[in-house]
């Protein structure tokens, strides 16, 4: 959670909080805008929009290295002759099959190639 936000937000300061859906966000306020993200890319995006508007942005955020894309059971990795015929499927189900004993998960890193940004001769991290 934003532990500086109520601080901001007592001395009228405008406060936006990214955040995640399942996050616990704070009480609501007439100066507290949250928007929620769903990943690194979302959090990418909204970074980038930001720090145009913004005279501070203070990130606390941990991003992951990597993003899930395909879990399948063990059975079918081990029939595999070739494991790179994972990398381009994805999921479909809701929900995953729980009939597996053992659960192989297969993720892609995540893009840390971005500049910093500067806002008035500040570096900024986005």
């Amino acid at each position: 959670m934003c532990s500086d936000c109520g601080e901001f937000l007592a001395q009228g300061d405008q406060v936006t909080l990214i955040t995640t859906q399942n996050a616990v966000k704070p009480a609501a306020h007439p100066n507290l805008t949250i928007q929620i993200i769903e990943n690194v890319q979302d959090l990418l995006e909204t970074m980038q929009s930001l720090v145009k508007t913004h005279d501070v942005l203070i990130h606390s955020m941990a991003v992951s290295d990597y993003t899930p894309i395909y879990m399948t059971g063990f059975e079918q990795i081990t029939a595999s002759q070739d494991l790179t015929e994972f990398l381009n499927k994805t999921n479909d189900q809701g929900k995953i099959s729980s009939k597996d004993e053992y659960q192989v998960l297969f993720s892609q890193a995540n893009s840390k190639n971005y500049q910093p940004s500067t806002k008035n001769g500040i570096p900024i991290s986005v």
